[in-house]
């Protein structure tokens, strides 16, 4: 009575053996107030439209699905299939009004089709309605299934009250970093409500989509949509076991009526990328490489500090030679120099005022980041043996540490030549840094591709679980793909020029990409092999070619790694040998490697 006289609604009286011929237009039924205030937005792109659901109203499996395609938003009606002839001209009525609707492309194709929706009807019986039923639209045939559930299909409308631009201020925490988000003003909400002591006790749910993670560096709020993660993210992100749940785009949790900020505390990524792999039954954590990887990069500052090992000169002066080798500083940028430093002189690894980058620029930046020590390299006068000096171990008079003669410091100099440089902190070590310049690259070529929709990585992990034994991941990356639907997850190999990678490196961690496999359709796993030399050995690829055919493969060289961005030529311009000459996410890449190295090249007749 309420809704007829409140807002001048008329009653439709149908008879049970009538024909449906109720018209359609602004006449809606009382669901709709259920709208009242709210609008609807699409995630993603839908794959399936509005239209009609062809089933029995005998089968429960027909009426659940029908009622969830229209709980997601999309506009059907349902046509019975024992009663065709009754309601047929209802379901016209229906298809006619959606012909008029325009969509926001007219010339797209996917504005122009209809979708007749069925589950459990035979497909010869649902193409004998399709032709009773007229469209100046095309009309597709969807066939449910457990697919069309899936995330990637039907996707739900969600409806809010308003979607507004808010701002977060972000600070140290202990060991981490707090988030405090700005709400906007709640302007639904009537100003008397507030003061309704009832209504104070109400709760929002509010959505709460991050931008980017700048301002909390090592940890997110790019929570990846894994529904099995959705405890971990509760209690890491708010402190609560319950209280937040991850969608498509960002995720959300609730707010009383009266809250003007939501307090977050930002995700390590590590627990992160442990909960993912924990999720498959696989225990992850930080092996030696990955420790020292790690901390190459926070002395280093951040991945970007890294650009300077793109530089081959540079990786051949930390990487040759034993701790106690010395250089001379002329050595160092002959080095540099002779190591196709040309097609470096445009990479920026600081600010600088000169046009180009000089050996001389390069040699300064790795003292400025404690890569090399200077010192002394002098004879004893005693025993002949060469003595180094570190410029703390300076003085008017040194110790010999074979011998234990006394020299004094200013017989022995000569000229400015003297001064020798030594490999510092950890690349003083003798293993090489366990492989970390490599990973590092790795990265850096990933992160210029992916940065833009939510990068996540972590170096080096052992990895054990059942059927899981002995197995390492040089690398763990991170990406959502640019609907942000699919979780691409990279995990793989990375070896410096001579290093080789063998079948049992495919064999592990294929075992661990079908793992992954797990999560779902919405997570896709790639295996990445990285080399820091200009090509893989043959026996290399054949291993790739097979790996590639139950698992999507990324193959990167100096080609993809030494340049600023992963395709850039020397000139400035786009490598023209690859399908996907700007990609954007892990599966363009794969498909580029797949061309690059995979794809058996056409003998000439």
């Amino acid at each position: 009575t309420v809704f007829v006289n409140g807002l001048r609604a008329h009653e439709e009286s149908v008879g049970v053996a009538d024909v449906l011929k109720i018209k359609l237009g602004k006449n809606w039924p009382p669901i709709y107030s259920t709208e009242a205030k709210l609008k609807g937005y699409a995630t993603g792109v839908r794959f399936n439209g509005n239209g009609l659901y062809i089933g029995s109203t005998q089968n429960f499996s027909d009426l659940v699905s029908f009622w969830n395609i229209r709980a997601s938003g999309i506009s059907v009606v349902f046509l019975p299939t024992e009663q065709t002839h009754r309601v047929l001209p209802y379901a016209q009525a229906h298809i006619d009004r959606l012909n008029k609707l325009k969509g926001r492309n007219p010339h797209a194709s996917l504005d122009n089709r209809l979708t007749l929706y069925y589950e459990s009807v035979d497909d010869e019986v649902v193409k004998t309605i399709q032709g009773k039923i007229t469209s100046e639209k095309t009309l597709s045939l969807n066939k449910i299934s457990e697919h069309s559930w899936n995330g990637l299909n039907i996707q739900p409308n969600y409806h809010v009250f308003s979607w507004e631009t808010a701002t977060m201020h972000v600070e140290p925490f202990y060991d981490g970093y707090v988030a405090d988000v700005n709400l906007p003003e709640k302007r639904f909400i009537a100003e008397e409500v507030y003061e309704d002591v009832d209504a104070r006790r109400q709760h929002l749910g509010v959505i709460i989509e991050p931008y980017s993670d700048t301002g909390h560096p090592g940890h997110t709020l790019n929570l990846p949509k894994i529904e099995a993660l959705n405890e971990l993210y509760s209690r890491e992100v708010i402190f609560d076991p319950s209280g937040l749940r991850v969608r498509n785009e960002g995720f959300a949790t609730a707010v009383s009526l009266r809250d003007r900020t939501v307090r977050l505390y930002p995700l390590l990524e590590q627990k992160l990328v442990k909960g993912i792999f924990k999720a498959v039954n696989i225990d992850a954590k930080l092996s030696q490489p990955g420790l020292i990887a790690k901390k190459l990069l926070e002395k280093m500052g951040e991945l970007e500090d890294a650009r300077v090992l793109k530089i081959k000169g540079v990786r051949e002066i930390l990487q040759s030679g034993s701790p106690e080798t010395a250089v001379t500083r002329s050595h160092a940028k002959q080095v540099i120099r002779d190591n196709d430093f040309a097609k470096h002189e445009r990479l920026a690894i600081e600010q600088r005022t000169a046009p180009k980058l000089t050996p001389d620029a390069v040699f300064d930046y790795m003292l400025k980041q404690d890569f090399l020590r200077a010192g002394l390299e002098l004879t004893c006068t005693s025993c002949k043996l060469k003595n180094w000096l570190s410029m703390a171990q300076i003085d008017d008079d040194w110790t010999c540490e074979f011998c234990g003669a006394e020299n004094k410091t200013s017989l022995h100099l000569k000229d400015r030549g003297d001064w020798r440089f030594r490999k510092s902190g950890l690349f003083a070590k003798e293993n090489n840094q366990e492989g970390a310049i490599p990973v590092l690259l790795t990265l850096l070529a990933i992160k210029r591709i992916a940065d833009h929709s939510g990068f996540t990585y972590t170096t080096a992990l052992e990895l054990h679980g059942e059927g899981i034994t002995n197995c390492e991941t040089d690398f763990c990356v991170l990406h959502r793909n640019e609907r942000g639907s699919i979780l691409e997850i990279g995990i793989g190999e990375s070896k410096s020029q001579g290093g080789e990678i063998t079948k049992d490196d495919c064999e592990k961690l294929k075992g661990v990409a079908s793992r992954l496999s797990e999560l779902g359709e919405c997570v896709q796993p790639y295996i990445i092999f990285s080399k820091t030399s200009d090509d893989f050995r043959a026996e290399e690829i054949e291993l790739f070619r097979e790996l590639a055919k139950e698992v999507p493969v990324i193959l990167l060289t100096n080609k993809e790694l030494e340049p600023y961005h992963i395709y850039w030529r020397e000139d400035g311009g786009i490598e023209e040998d690859v399908p996907e000459r700007y990609p954007h996410s892990l599966e363009e890449l794969a498909r580029n490697s797949r061309a690059r190295y995979l794809d058996v090249k056409k003998k000439p007749a």
